[in-house]
Order: structure tokens, then sequence, then C-alpha cells
């Protein structure tokens, strides 16, 4: 149905031009003073432009990281399947809110969310790893990386990927428990030494003197012969104690 002087239909079509390359065109007609007047723009840009954030849009739809958006009053615009599971709220929930305070528990290092307040008002990219809390108020340790996007010089969007690190601060934790575990028995080593050390060394050398006493009291051959035995099991014995309780050797293996 042709009405005069009106548009009658807009389409968009793929067109190879004659040197053998695809090309994108939007065209629209116009009946105006008995003539059918096309016009064809040429949209080959934009529409590559319009699949790469076709393609992105999936990607981050899709993605294991946590995408959220907000806007220049921090208020929540848009956030990904992801990050709604990280933290239990759906974007019906939180859409238009400052939901930050929600994600504060007893263990929140509130010393890293001044870092971020003081980055977001500065306009500044940050990153922090914090503990928050999730809906549900199960901890969930999280790596939060937040960069602004501008517009006309001015802050118009601010985009936060965030990743669940639960796992690997577990192991980290696991990791100075088990250090300071090291650390605490190596003392208690140290100490046991110390004072077996004193201990052992103490009555044995009591015992040798007095070998050495009875030695040079004119025994006779008999009692001689068995002080010269204790003399010598006695030396040994503490050369044994000597070495054992020497630290050095323990730690190398001799």
């Amino acid at each position: 149905e042709i009405t005069q002087g009106k548009s009658r239909f807009t389409l968009e079509t793929q067109v190879m031009t004659k040197a053998g390359k695809i090309r994108w065109f939007s065209w629209s007609d116009v009946i105006k003073e008995g003539y059918w007047m096309a016009n064809g723009r040429d949209i080959t840009e934009t529409k590559k432009t319009q699949l790469q954030l076709q393609t992105l849009s999936v990607a981050v739809e899709k993605s294991s990281i946590g995408v959220l958006i907000r806007n220049a009053e921090n208020e929540v615009v848009w956030m990904n399947p992801a990050m709604e599971d990280f933290f239990g709220y759906c974007l019906s929930e939180l859409k238009g809110r400052a939901f930050g305070h929600l994600l504060v528990g007893e263990e929140t290092d509130l010393r890293q969310l001044d870092i971020a307040e003081k980055a977001f008002n500065e306009r500044k990219p940050y990153q922090i790893e914090v503990q928050l809390y999730r809906k549900d108020k199960t901890p969930v340790w999280m790596y939060l990386s937040n960069t602004p996007l501008f517009h006309e010089n001015h802050p118009d969007r601010w985009v936060c990927a965030a990743v669940d690190i639960t796992g690997r601060k577990k192991a980290e934790l696991g990791l100075v428990k088990t250090r300071d575990e090291a650390i605490r028995l190596s003392t208690a080593k140290e100490n046991f030494l110390s004072v077996m050390s004193h201990e052992m060394r103490t009555p044995l050398n009591a015992v040798i003197g007095i070998t050495d006493a009875l030695i040079q009291d004119s025994p006779r051959e008999s009692q001689a012969e068995n002080l010269e035995i204790l003399k010598f099991s006695a030396n040994n014995l503490l050369t044994l104690i000597n070495d054992v309780l020497d630290f050095t050797k323990i730690e190398t293996g001799n």
C-alpha cells in the first residue's frame, strides 16, 4: 500500500559491493511527487559495534565473575547472575539502592571499605580484598575491582568485577596457622633442650666428680678398676648427652 509522501518501509540488508566486500545498509523509501525515492545508509561499523556489544553482553551475563554496575550516586543499575549468587540478593532487590552497608559484618575490615569510599569520592579506580556477608549472613571473601567510566569528563558509571576468593583466603589462613604452630613448637623444643641440658648435665657432672675423688683416695685394686669403668662410662654418657642436646646437630640431621 503506497501512501503519498510517507515512508513505506525501512529495512536493513547486506549488500555486496563492486569490490566483492559485504556491507550492511539501512534502507528506507518514500513516494514524493510521483517518484519512489529510496535512501541507503552504510551502517556496517554500527553493525560491528552492535555485534561486539551483543557478544560482550552474553559473555558478562554468563561469566562466573560477578559484574555490578553503579551510577555516579553509587546506586545499583545492573548486575549479572554471578554477582547475585555471590551475595544472595537479586537485582530487583538492589536496583536503585546503595547497598554496601548490607554486606558488612563483624569480621569485615572497615579500613578496606574506607579505602574504597575514598577512591570512589576521588573518582579513582581501586581494588580491595575484604570479607563481606551474604544475605543469609554467610561470610565470603571477595576481591573487588572497581573502575569508573567517564562521559564528558564526568563519572557516569562504575563497573565492579568481583571474584570469590574464600578458598584462597582459607588456604592462606591455614598456612599462617601452620607457620605459627611451627614457631611455637620450635620455641618449645628450644626451651626443652635448655632445661634438659641443665637437668641432665648437673647430676652427671656430680657422678664424674665423685668418681675422680674416689680414684684419688687410694682405692683397692678391684675398686680402682670399677671406678675407672664408671668414669669411662660417665664421660661417654656426657658426650652422648652433649651431642643429643646440640640443637644445631639435630637440625642438620647429625
